[in-house]
């Protein structure tokens, strides 16, 4: 009996040192996190916005997680048939909030404001608005009446070159297509997801 114990022993020693024993795959979530968190602090947003993802909670106690706008955008931007997901609706609903989470979870890409892009646009540095992998266009429709051509502009030359935008607006479908062109409403109806979202976010 002692031999059998012996030989089992010694038979486990030599796979750990062959190598035949795996060594247990360590949990990544925890690193995972990490570096979603890096990407949110590189993607230069508003300090409320950094901070709430980064926390989870805001100063209202309200969370992000597995709110609308978050589930919705993230099932739509990775279907290859969508380009443009609109998130719609009303102030409190996380809207700005999901879609910079999506961008954080490993869609390359950028983040600005569309009075912020107008302003970029006009000194003639928004291209770079242009070809970005995924691009957050927030608050679509505070910028000046008169710069809208610039938004026009920014969605024709983003969808010619394939990329996924994430509009984030409190206008509904009426006032949207009233301020853009013809040829923004039309590449939303053939490569976009318009969600109107209802719910604040919960609170803790």
């Amino acid at each position: 009996m002692m031999g059998d114990e012996l030989t089992a022993v010694i038979e486990r020693m030599n796979r750990k040192i062959l190598g035949d024993v795996a060594p247990k795959a360590p949990d990544s979530s925890g690193a995972r996190e990490s570096e979603i968190q890096t990407r949110i602090r590189s993607l230069r947003l508003p300090p409320t916005i950094r901070d709430f993802l980064i926390t989870g909670v805001d100063r209202f106690g309200r969370k992000w997680i597995d709110s609308e706008p978050y589930v919705k955008a993230r099932k739509w931007i990775t279907d290859p048939e969508v380009l443009i997901v609109v998130l719609a609706g009303i102030v409190g609903a996380g809207k700005t909030a999901g879609a910079c989470r999506v961008l954080a979870e490993g869609i390359s890409g950028a983040f600005i404001s569309s009075a912020a892009y107008c302003d970029v646009a006009a000194k003639k540095r928004g291209r770079t608005y242009w070809t970005t992998r995924t691009l957050v266009l927030d608050d679509l429709g505070v910028e000046a009446p008169g710069a809208s051509f610039e938004i026009d502009k920014l969605v024709l030359e983003r969808h010619g070159e394939g990329g996924s935008t994430i509009i984030t607006t409190t206008l509904d479908g009426d006032a949207f297509a009233d301020r853009y062109s013809p040829a923004t409403v039309s590449r939303l109806r053939e490569v976009g997801r318009w969600v109107t979202c209802k719910q604040l976010l919960r609170r803790q």
